[in-house]
């Protein structure tokens, strides 16, 4: 058998590969998910410290968002979505 044939990964070694890949994305995406929970939680809690009780609306749009930049965007200017 050609020694270039030996070197190539077996299907196992291939699975295996994806498999390492896909749980490594997993955790990414998890992780991130855990960031953007905590912020939000934070900048709710931040929000009422300093508002006190705060609208329906503004607690809706801050559960509701899909990226760490709209938290942000809502930290820095919170009556924006008013």
């Amino acid at each position: 058998m050609p020694e270039a044939i030996q070197k190539l990964p077996t299907i196992q070694d291939a699975f295996a590969e994806i498999e390492r890949q896909a749980e490594e994305r997993g955790e990414k995406r998890g992780e991130e998910r855990a960031t953007l929970l905590t912020q939000r939680k934070t900048l709710l809690q931040v929000l009422r410290h300093r508002f006190g009780e705060l609208p329906m609306p503004i607690v809706q749009q801050i559960e509701a968002t899909a990226g760490v930049e709209l938290v942000h965007h809502l930290a820095v200017n919170p009556l924006a979505y008013t």
